[in-house]
């Protein structure tokens, strides 16, 4: 279902959101998706232009994972047959805090792979899962400047603030993204000179 979510590329037309939208396959699959979400954050500023991405998605792995989700009818296209044929799939809104964080959620959803969610939070995955968060948290200091952390922090807070919104059930989800944060809050203690302890395996 992710491979075939994945060969789709849709582009965000100008001016109003249209309720169903052509796509054009990149391949031939009996998983197609069902539905584009375009996805958007709330502006600060009325002055700043709404940027919205679309993102092809199957409804029962949000519907599956997600508490709190906008109303999804089921769509009805054809199988595709050939590369290039196209399907009509609905376009449901979706407001959440971070609009760039939120391809790393939709992939783990669809794989479950927390290893490939730590190296979408991370700058280095720690390859020995008997270190403490502490260890990681002074090798991610002696490795990487104060920016690059910062940066890390950013993606992690956006990708939490999404799956809070979304009410995501999901225990290792959660507990990946508390190491993650414990981990790099820690780094920036080490590299700033504050104090910090943090007792627990990875």
């Amino acid at each position: 279902m992710h491979a075939a979510a994945a060969r789709i590329v849709a582009k965000c037309p100008q001016g109003r959101l249209p309720h169903e939208l052509e796509i054009a396959t990149n391949g031939v699959s009996t998983d197609m998706p069902t539905h584009l979400f375009a996805v958007y954050s709330r502006s600060v500023s009325p002055l700043h232009k709404q940027r919205v991405t679309l993102h092809p998605i199957h409804a029962l792995v949000l519907a599956a994972h997600c508490g709190n989700i906008p109303s999804l009818l089921l769509s009805k296209h054809p199988t595709p047959d050939s590369i290039g044929h196209t399907v009509s799939l609905p376009v449901i809104p979706l407001c959440i805090p971070s609009r760039t964080t939120f391809p790393i959620l939709i992939t783990y959803l669809y794989t479950q792979r927390t290893d490939h969610l730590l190296a979408s939070l991370l700058p280095v995955v720690p390859q020995n899962h008997t270190h403490s968060t502490e260890q990681l948290s002074q090798k991610l200091a002696d490795t990487f400047t104060i920016p690059v952390l910062l940066t890390h922090v950013s993606t992690t807070y956006g990708l939490w603030s999404n799956v809070a919104a979304l009410e995501v059930l999901d225990e290792r989800l959660w507990r990946v993204i508390d190491v993650v944060w414990t981990a790099l809050l820690g780094a920036l203690a080490f590299s700033t000179g504050e104090t910090w302890s943090s007792k627990g395996p990875l």
